[in-house]
């Protein structure tokens, strides 16, 4: 879109009283941005649509000036901005009707990808959850997906985290402008999402930080994905807003069951009884319901190409593990060769360079 539409949209997003719906509305009727702003009042008037309040004051300067100093402060910062009816906003985001009238972002996000899913939880996640989130990402890897999520502690920082780790694109969705990281703590990471992804909102470049904006960044999580999955939730949290709205606009829900006994795993089973979310088992579901490739590969082209870079030795010890559980250093060494390495050494090599994580009791598994 070109500087005048652009700054006609701002104007128009700028303005007390007009809603993403009844802006939405308002171009599809004066087909354009500026011809919105500059009908006349009668014109205006005949919409029953368009709420009197705003009717009352239906001057531009101030929100053109306002547009002005955006756009300015978007190129210094090297934001982007996609409205709502250009090819490459969101395909699945455009089908909400609340969806954002202009989505803003930075980074490198590949807007054509088909496959996109959410990936949510508490922020206060428990050992299970960030083992069962790091699982979920890993096995996904063969699909290539988006992993969005929403930059906060706890399971969302994980989600990034592991996908960027396992060389998947990534999106973070901000309560607040584009300039600003919330929280702090996590700025490095958002600076590597710019690199494999991006960060997007809806909120100018220069709004601050609120509460009230969780609401609004949730829906635009849920609105951009296929398939929202809720790892870990306490009994309330923001989480489950998010997988409600997924279920309102008609997308895959699913929520990963704890233990019975866990408080930290009561919001997923909730979601589970009252039928707005599908227990999530194994990933094969998942795939067929979402209509992606119907098989799991046990070794993918992702997956090749980079084990190419590991050595004989090292890709030896890595097929011996299995994809999704531990295994003691002893069931390793009866399958193992002791004249092709030394097994403990080739084991360390591998944690290393990030293929594998020991755990207590002499386990390994599959980083």
């Amino acid at each position: 879109m070109n500087t005048a539409e652009l700054q006609a949209l701002l104007a128009l997003q700028y303005k007390p009283g007009i809603s993403n719906a009844v802006a939405k509305k308002l171009l599809t009727h004066f087909k354009e941005p500026h011809a919105v702003l500059t009908a006349s009042k009668k014109a205006l008037q005949e919409l029953s649509w368009v709420p009197q309040h705003a009717l009352n004051n239906w001057k531009w300067d101030k929100a053109l000036a306002a547009a002005a100093d955006q756009q300015a402060l978007m190129s210094t910062n090297q934001v982007n901005a996609v409205a709502y009816y250009e090819p490459h906003y969101p395909r699945a985001l455009k089908h909400c009707t609340d969806g954002p009238l202009i989505l803003f972002y930075k980074g490198n996000i590949p807007w054509q990808q088909q496959r996109w899913i959410s990936v949510v939880g508490t922020r206060r996640m428990t050992a299970y959850g960030q083992h069962q989130c790091r699982a979920l990402i890993r096995e996904l890897r063969p699909y290539n997906p988006v992993v969005v999520s929403g930059l906060a502690f706890g399971v969302d920082i994980t989600a990034h985290q592991a996908a960027l780790e396992f060389g998947l694109p990534t999106v973070a969705c901000l309560a607040q402008g584009l300039n600003e990281v919330y929280p702090k703590a996590h700025k490095n990471i958002a600076q590597q999402l710019l690199e494999q992804g991006g960060l997007v909102s809806e909120t100018w470049i220069d709004s601050s930080f609120h509460n009230r904006f969780f609401i609004r960044r949730n829906r635009i999580i849920a609105g951009l994905s296929a398939a929202t999955i809720v790892v870990e939730s306490a009994h309330k949290g923001g989480s489950l807003s998010t997988a409600e709205m997924a279920f309102s606009y008609n997308r895959e829900v699913y929520a990963i069951p704890g233990r019975r006994s866990d408080p930290q795993s009561a919001g997923c089973h909730g979601l589970i009884e009252r039928q707005l979310a599908q227990i999530y088992t194994d990933l094969p579901k998942l795939i067929d319901n979402l209509g992606w490739d119907k098989q799991h590969p046990q070794q993918t082209r992702l997956e090749f190409e980079s084990l190419i870079k590991l050595d004989v030795q090292e890709q030896a010890v890595y097929k011996l593990l299995p994809t999704d559980q531990a295994v003691h250093i002893e069931k390793l060494r009866a399958n193992w060769d002791a004249s092709a390495g030394n097994l403990p050494a080739l084991l360390l090599s591998l944690e290393l360079k990030g293929w594998i994580r020991s755990l207590p009791g002499q386990l390994f598994i599959r980083a």
